[in-house]
């Protein structure tokens, strides 16, 4: 489920097609990567995973989807898309990327070297 490569996207216009409703996001440093990750809890157990890997202008370098069974903490399934997008960075050996998520209790853990 992984397709994390260096395409561009294709674009209609002279400039890079760039989520519109994406207010909340703000571009990491120039030479830089942000990969944004987030997991979704269902009923089930089931959980899935979301990650976007893009330039500090907003395009897309790549995207990557999991789904897991799993219990029904949400942390829990925060924590295992932090340590996918961990596996994906040391994988493709990228060297200076920004992690970034919503889950503040993981978050907080890691600036806390919990």
């Amino acid at each position: 489920h992984h397709n994390i490569h260096d395409n561009r996207l294709k674009t209609t216009g002279s400039r890079p097609s760039i989520a519109c409703n994406n207010k909340s996001w703000s571009p990491p440093p120039r030479d830089c990567l942000k990969l944004n990750v987030d997991a979704h809890l269902s009923d089930g157990g089931h959980w899935g995973l979301g990650m976007v890997l893009r330039r500090e202008d907003g395009r897309c370098v790549g995207a990557a989807t999991k789904i897991h069974k799993g219990s029904d903490d949400v942390c829990m399934a925060e924590v295992m898309g932090l340590s996918q997008a961990l596996q994906i960075v040391q994988n493709l050996q990228l060297k200076q990327v920004i992690i970034e998520m919503d889950a503040a209790l993981v978050v907080r853990a890691v600036q806390n070297n919990v």
